[in-house]
């Protein structure tokens, strides 16, 4: 416990245990996450979260003992890396997770830490990117189909729960096998596709909106008074020392205008970084007719990237709220959908990559005695 008497957390622990040499400045846990979030906007990483993928890299047992992490006397050959000290262990983990965002971003369409579904994920994924720093294309589209279809099956689906699902899920990456570990991570996940996340629920602090927010990023949902495209740099700037995404997402309709049984409905937010530090909380007004900066082509653009239709726009015009939601509604559930099976790719064989299978089917054919000719000078 700290002076206050509240109990520390596992990263506080470990840092004490490890604090590095007091005559030289030694990287931190809490420096790790700045350092991500400067190169790559992508948010403040909590510290049990960085400590865990220092960890996972090492060991797939994030769980094991701390206190023996850098022991040279210890001989439980939990770690990949034997022998590796303190000072490296921290930079080769920055590395990794540094790697694992770049992933989350370009590929899996994570654009902020604050979207990420389930944090255990990226741990997961510092430690395939520890062992495997650059994986083929193939391979990484089949891990952007494990992640998506991780998370939205959740960590119930393993025993212990998120304790369970990252211990489960690290075991399958196994050094030097970069493929057999992708094809281990998808068979975690290998069941029919889950229910989509529940739209009439919208509350930013839970997976179901975090997915659905990705959904949204996923359109490039365009600055309603100006047309201005969104950035990651956008997302970074109004989340700053943000848990959740909330600051990112407005209200369409003002609240006290909504029925009762609507109002936590997706249907009634919209995702506008660029926005997020303005006065008000609703932007229905600008929904209802273009801006004067933007002509209606830019203002069409703006209402798709939002899955505003000009019908809707229409019954917003009339005042029928109720209607509009319902119809936005349902375009927002369609366009989920899409996305996640755009994603998850459901139905698809978990192929490995073709050039693996093309050497082991060389490997046979020049086994097989009908391959041998009968005359070597030929």
């Amino acid at each position: 416990m700290n002076n206050y008497g509240k109990r520390l957390s596992r990263a506080e622990i470990f840092s004490a245990l490890y604090a590095g040499d007091e005559e030289q400045h030694a990287l931190t846990i809490d420096e790790v996450s700045a350092h991500i979030d400067e190169q790559l906007a992508f948010g403040r990483i909590d510290n049990d979260t960085v400590l865990y993928a220092i960890l996972a890299r090492r060991g797939h047992d994030v769980q094991r003992e701390i206190r023996l992490e850098f022991d040279d006397n210890d001989r439980r050959g939990v770690s990949d890396f034997p022998g590796e000290n303190r000072d490296t262990a921290y930079q080769a983990g920055e590395e990794a997770i540094r790697r694992a965002v770049e992933f989350l971003q370009r590929d899996a369409g994570v654009p902020h830490f604050t979207f990420l579904p389930f944090r255990y994920l990226l741990v997961v994924l510092a430690r395939l990117f520890a062992h495997f720093p650059d994986p083929d294309l193939a391979n990484r589209r089949l891990l952007r189909r494990w992640f998506w279809r991780a998370a939205l099956v959740g960590p119930e689906i393993f025993r212990g729960s998120t304790t369970g699902a990252v211990r489960t899920l690290c075991a399958k990456i196994r050094p030097d096998d970069l493929t057999g570990s992708v094809q281990g991570l998808l068979s975690t996940v290998d069941r029919p596709a889950p229910p989509l996340p529940e739209l009439r629920r919208f509350k930013t602090n839970e997976a179901a909106a975090k997915i659905t927010l990705c959904a949204w990023w996923a359109l490039e949902p365009r600055d309603p008074s100006s047309g201005e495209l969104p950035e990651i740099g956008d997302l970074a700037e109004c989340l700053i020392d943000r848990p959740t995404p909330a600051d990112a997402v407005r209200y369409v309709v003002p609240s006290r205008l909504v029925d009762a049984k609507c109002r936590l409905w997706a249907a009634n937010r919209a995702l506008v970084p660029t926005m997020a530090r303005e006065s008000g909380k609703d932007i229905w007004d600008l929904f209802i007719a273009p801006p004067l900066l933007l002509d209606d082509s830019a203002w069409s653009d703006v209402l798709a990237s939002h899955l505003i239709s000009p019908h809707g726009v229409s019954l917003l015009r009339a005042g029928d709220v109720t209607s509009f939601l319902r119809t936005r509604q349902e375009d927002l559930v369609r366009d989920l959908a899409g996305f996640l099976q755009r994603m998850c790719e459901w139905g698809f064989e978990n192929t490995p990559p073709l050039s693996e299978l093309v050497i082991e089917d060389l490997l046979e054919d020049k086994q097989a005695p009908w391959n041998e000719t009968a005359d070597d000078s030929d």
